[in-house]
């Protein structure tokens, strides 16, 4: 736990050296990210909602696949191996525009032009308009999970399924497979001990201080930084 402390001081004092007085080193009090700031993400994401009683619910099958890979704890799971594990065939390719990913799953045969049952294929190139650090490596760990949430969540008994990623959540089942995608990525053991970590560290609470903090997560857990904003809102919900 003190090597982890350590390591987020280190990061904070090299991303700071143009942020001077963000952090208070003589503040007296422990002061969490406040609840205003982690609602404001997810106040703007959508006005769709999942309920909370259904987010534990894939929070539930989330946890009960990683336990039965052992990967319950993990830090950072690696979602392409996890996915081909479960007899997926995953690839990248130059998609369509509008087309970020897609899965396709025929239970009866090989789907034309493979030999897999179940396909998963990821688009080569992704916008990274805030030149965010390894957005690439980010954004396709996220489609993956986030095709392979509608596998689990939304597959029923047909025979054949198929889903495709636009990068937009236009539907309950897309804002469902989303928070599949955040917790299969940051598992809620996992990041909640990483984020406890940084709550005893001790800060001023300011917008600059929560970006700093979503940056680092994103860099520990690879994923966007807008998602473990998004993560972050999820936890303080469904643990109320």
């Amino acid at each position: 736990m003190k090597n982890n402390i350590i390591e987020f001081q280190e990061y904070r004092i090299k991303r700071s050296d143009d942020q001077k007085g963000i952090f208070s080193e003589t503040c007296k009090e422990r002061r969490q990210i406040s609840q205003k700031l982690w609602k404001r993400e997810s106040q703007k994401y959508t006005s769709k909602y999942v309920s909370r009683d259904r987010k534990r619910k894939i929070e539930h099958i989330v946890s009960r696949l990683l336990r039965g890979n052992d990967m319950e704890a993990a830090r950072m799971v690696d979602i392409a191996s996890f996915v081909k594990s479960q007899g997926f065939l995953v690839q990248k390719a130059h998609l369509p525009a509008g087309t970020i990913g897609f899965l396709v799953v025929n239970d009866m045969e090989y789907i034309e032009g493979t030999n897999t049952h179940k396909w998963i294929v990821i688009d080569q190139e992704f916008a990274n308009a805030e030149n965010e650090i390894e957005m690439e490596l980010k954004q396709s760990r996220f489609v993956t999970a986030h095709v392979y949430g509608h596998y689990i969540l939304h597959k029923k008994d047909n025979t054949t399924y198929a889903c495709k990623n636009t990068g937009k959540s236009d539907s309950f089942e897309d804002l469902e497979a989303d928070y599949f995608a955040r917790s299969i990525l940051m598992p809620r053991t996992a990041f909640q001990m990483v984020n406890d970590m940084l709550n005893r560290l001790r800060w001023k609470e300011t917008d600059a201080v929560y970006e700093l903090k979503a940056e680092y997560l994103s860099d520990i857990f690879k994923v966007p930084q807008k998602e473990v904003q998004r993560r972050l809102e999820d936890l303080l919900e469904i643990s109320n």
